[in-house]
C-alpha cells in the first residue's frame, strides 16, 4: 500500500476515533454544548486510542486499553463495561492499516 493511501487511512481513522469519544464524551465536557465536531479536549486521547486498536484489533483486547487511558489520564474509574459500547464502535468504524 502507498504511503500517501496509509496516511489518508490514518486521518480518516483519527476523525472518526475523535468525533466517537467527542460524542461518548466520559468526563460529561460537552453537556452545555450543542456541537462536539470542532473541540478537541480529548484530541490525545483519541491518538492513543488509534494506537491502540491498530495493535489491538479485538474488543476484548481493545476495551482494556481504553478503560486504562482513560482512568491513567484522568483520574476516573470508568469499567470495561462503561467502556464497551465505545470499543465496539471504534472497531466497527475504523479501516486500519491491516
Amino acid at each position: 500500500m502507498k504511503k500517501e493511501t496509509l496516511k489518508k487511512i490514518f486521518d480518516e481513522d483519527q476523525e472518526i476515533i475523535l468525533h466517537l469519544i467527542n460524542t461518548w464524551d466520559p468526563l460529561e465536557l460537552y453537556n452545555e454544548i450543542s456541537s462536539t465536531n470542532s473541540y478537541d479536549e480529548y484530541y490525545y486521547e483519541a491518538l492513543r486510542v488509534l494506537s491502540a486498536a491498530y495493535k489491538n484489533p479485538t474488543p476484548n483486547d481493545l476495551v482494556g486499553e481504553i478503560q486504562a487511558i482513560f482512568n491513567g489520564t484522568f483520574k476516573i474509574e470508568l469499567t470495561k463495561k462503561q467502556c464497551l459500547t465505545i470499543t465496539e464502535q471504534i472497531l466497527k468504524r475504523i479501516k486500519g492499516p491491516y
